[in-house]
């Protein structure tokens, strides 16, 4: 009833979110507008303007504009040390219990990952695995399954476990002008009246080209 009640409330402050049965949002997300959340997702953080989870999510991450995010994909929700502790078990390291005991009375390691950071047009694929903390470069994609470990630059593929990068999806140039334009920030009337544009990138430089003073 509670998570019923919360969809009910987001759906009132924001009328263009759709909060898939039995998915759960964090008090605190926040929508930019044409959002989607698919069933039995879960997300917490910032989610923009026309992006969307899929079905079976676990997200915490601050989301850009027009990001099309597949089933399945997580978050890694926290760490544990690896260099120079004996052990990764929390028992050693903090107070939180997480097996019913601890061996210390104060945390003495950030186990809570921070959220991902994902830019404006990127698509994950199902299944995607995002170390928390890492950064996603506006209009990267990231193949099906992939684990990422590590920050992705802007306009790149990458896929596998760990990530590594495939190609770019465009030359230097053609990234510079579609990052120094930023599409994704334009109005709605402007997208609609150039749709047609985004079917090949010359046809949308050319559209930025003849609005130029």
């Amino acid at each position: 009833m509670r998570n019923f009640l919360k969809r009910i409330m987001i759906r009132l402050k924001n009328p263009t979110v759709r909060i898939g049965k039995r998915a759960k949002v964090s008090a605190s997300a926040r929508f930019g507008g044409y959002n989607k959340i698919g069933k039995r997702s879960m997300f917490s953080g910032q989610l923009g303007r026309c992006s969307y989870l899929g079905e079976d999510c676990r997200i915490n991450a601050n989301i850009g504009k027009f990001c099309s995010i597949g089933n399945g994909v997580v978050t890694a929700g926290g760490s544990h040390p690896t260099r120079t502790w004996a052990s990764t078990h929390p028992a050693f390291y903090s107070a939180a219990k997480q097996c019913g005991t601890s061996f210390v009375s104060q945390e003495h390691f950030q186990e809570t990952a921070l959220p991902a950071v994902i830019g404006n047009d990127v698509w994950i694929g199902t299944g995607a695995l995002l170390i928390g903390g890492v950064t996603i470069g506006d209009g990267a994609v990231i193949g099906a399954g992939a684990v990422v470990t590590k920050d992705v630059a802007p306009y790149t593929i990458v896929a596998g476990n760990p990530a590594g990068e495939l190609r770019k999806r465009f030359s230097d140039e053609d990234i510079a002008f579609l990052l120094a334009h930023g599409w994704w920030d334009q109005p709605e009337d402007w997208l609609k009246a150039h749709a047609d544009c985004f079917q090949d990138i010359a046809l949308l430089k050319e559209a930025f080209d003849k609005e130029k003073p």
